[in-house]
């Protein structure tokens, strides 16, 4: 559970403790809607109790409360993104990245993620951009098949291509993240509680919360097929890998797809402790609940991930990372981590003798009595080689060659130290922290925030050389 020595610059490289940010989209069960609310007292689910959140909550520690952020920031005490406390997505110093909407459905989810790219460009003071690692957790569908049996606007396909649209959105305009998108529910739990619960069935008739739920015409078939269907589609889009690249990736957590049992005690009867005191949001019981079995998911492979929790009893203890493979899975980890990981060749024990890397006395006036650690600027000039092109591009794609990973080259990257990376501006900048002209990162030679001094341009033929 400890950080990376260094800040991953791949997506299926991250460590759970990589994280800084957390952000959520979704209703109001990401709201934390009624999540604290006292049992008797079901007009308390107007509430949104967003510090007590799966998905957003961070207003806790671990010892006290199972949450996604609760679990991260155990492990990283400086997550930022959470959300403490009672209020509307509208109060920052609450809901802070939780941007969940009550009464949302999935067409209201790119609104929501233009409203978190907004704040994401509005904090600066908390959030880098380019450098931090985020985890945004999206969970929706409630609503939208609480609806879809007189509104056929509302069919799985469509309210999936909402959730397209807007990870589109996050994925135009923000660099690293995690997209854990949680699939749909089985709104079968709700039908077998009001079975026998007369009260919860009078009141999601009286104040319409899941229409389609107690509708007639809405058989047992059709609530079960639509929500995995839902479910499926929502699969389909991450496995699709649309969405995958070095820096991003989406991955759907299935755990609750066929969870189609009410919480139960030993005994067979139904744990009302689960629900908020509507019978239909989830208790702060259930959102910790929720959250173990969301974190275990998130720590299996792709392709190995429980499909039917259980909301009787928590996923405990917590799951670890695979010590084989210690990141949060991802489509490419899961297939082969050793690709997690690009073979890279360090030289953390390179020592010369100190007196023969110290920098001269004094600045040398002649070219033949330089010492490594005088060179103050390094400068580049080549082919694609130069450029590093696909020196970071996963093995199996090999259209990532056209990236000019400028920061990995021989001859001009500095990415990263000597004790990670060999390369000359590594050896160099080891016994010289001062010097400039290396590059850092991907980009082209027009990008001087990435290439400064390596112009090497990729299909250079020597005779351009003097026009570089």
């Amino acid at each position: 559970m400890k950080p990376s020595k260094s800040v991953p610059t791949n997506v299926n490289s991250v460590r759970p403790a990589d994280i800084k940010l957390v952000m959520n989209l979704g209703d109001s069960l990401s709201a934390g809607n009624g999540a604290g609310a006292p049992q008797g007292d079901p007009l308390a689910v107007i509430l949104q109790y967003r510090g007590l959140a799966c998905w957003g909550g961070g207003e806790k520690t671990l010892e006290q409360h199972v949450t996604i952020p609760n679990i991260l920031k155990k492990y990283n005490p400086n997550l930022f993104g959470y959300a403490v406390g009672i209020g509307s997505p509208n109060v920052w110093e609450i809901a802070q990245l939780n941007v969940a909407m009550p009464g949302a459905k999935a067409d209201d989810l790119p609104r929501q993620a233009r409203q978190l790219v907004a704040l994401l460009q509005q904090h600066t003071e908390k959030v880098n951009m380019n450098d931090d690692w985020k985890l945004l957790n999206i969970f929706i569908g409630g609503n939208d098949m609480c609806g879809y049996c007189s509104d056929p606007t509302l069919a799985p396909s469509i309210c999936v291509s909402h959730i397209q649209e807007a990870i589109r959105i996050i994925y135009d305009n923000v660099p690293r993240v995690i997209v854990s998108l949680t699939g749909m529910l089985q709104l079968q739990v709700l039908r077998q509680t009001d079975a026998t619960k007369a009260f919860c069935k009078d009141l999601h008739a009286g104040i319409g919360e899941c229409p389609c739920e107690g509708h007639p015409e809405f058989n047992n078939t059709f609530i079960q097929g639509s929500c995995i269907e839902y479910a499926m589609d929502e699969l389909d889009l991450s496995n699709s890998q649309t969405f995958d690249k070095d820096d991003f990736t989406l991955v759907t957590q299935p755990f609750m797809q066929y969870m189609d049992t009410p919480p139960l005690f030993p005994n067979g009867t139904i744990n009302m402790g689960f629900f908020a005191p509507d019978c239909f949001h989830f208790s702060q019981w259930g959102h910790a609940v929720v959250s173990t079995w969301l974190w275990k998911n998130m720590m299996e492979p792709v392709g190995h991930k429980t499909m039917q929790g259980s909301i009787s009893t928590p996923a405990l203890p917590l799951a670890c990372p695979d010590s084989n493979c210690p990141f949060i899975r991802t489509n490419l980890n899961s297939r082969d981590c050793s690709k997690s990981e690009l073979a890279d060749l360090g030289v953390p024990n390179y020592s010369c003798p100190g007196d023969l890397m110290k920098p001269s006395k004094t600045i040398p006036t002649n070219v033949n009595s330089v010492r490594p650690a005088d060179i103050k600027v390094v400068m580049n000039l080549g082919d694609s080689l130069s450029a590093g092109n696909g020196a970071g591009a996963p093995q199996d794609d090999p259209l990532a060659v056209v990236l000019q990973y400028r920061g990995l080259a021989c001859w001009g990257g500095g990415d990263k130290t000597l004790d990670e990376h060999a390369s000359i501006s590594n050896i160099l900048k080891k016994y010289n922290p001062n010097l400039f002209g290396y590059s850092m990162g991907i980009g082209s030679p027009n990008v001087w925030e990435i290439a400064q001094l390596n112009v090497a341009m990729p299909e250079a033929f020597f005779v351009r050389i003097g026009h570089t």
